[in-house]
């Protein structure tokens, strides 16, 4: 149960989340504070196996202080992000989907665009 103020399941690092392919998906719906211009205070994880570095492959979807989604992939030698356009502070439910193919760049979509 995800109690919408501090829920979050772990998963800690193994060596079978180091991938190159992956596609990670979400629904969110933001009901915490926003600024006027919709954007907010800071970045929020929605996924991540992010743990502050290292050399460990960290990939993950968040929202960022724009408002908008973010998906990263990290391989310990490359960092690769890519931000949606649409605001998730809307207070909506949005499916946010990102997408990492071998040898292409990251990809992120927002209720399927």
């Amino acid at each position: 149960y995800f109690n919408g103020s501090d829920s979050q399941v772990a998963i800690s690092n193994n060596s079978k989340f180091a991938v190159s392919d992956l596609t990670i998906s979400a629904w969110v719906k933001w009901e915490g504070a926003v600024n006027a211009d919709g954007t907010l205070a800071g970045d929020y994880a929605i996924v991540s196996n992010y743990n502050g570095g290292g050399t460990e492959n960290h990939y993950g979807l968040r929202i960022s202080s724009s408002g908008k989604a973010l998906f990263f992939y990290d391989d310990g030698s490359k960092w690769d992000q890519v931000s949606g356009t649409s605001l998730l502070t809307d207070g909506e439910w949005h499916l946010v989907t990102g997408v990492l193919s071998s040898g292409e760049e990251a990809k992120i979509y927002v209720d399927g665009i």
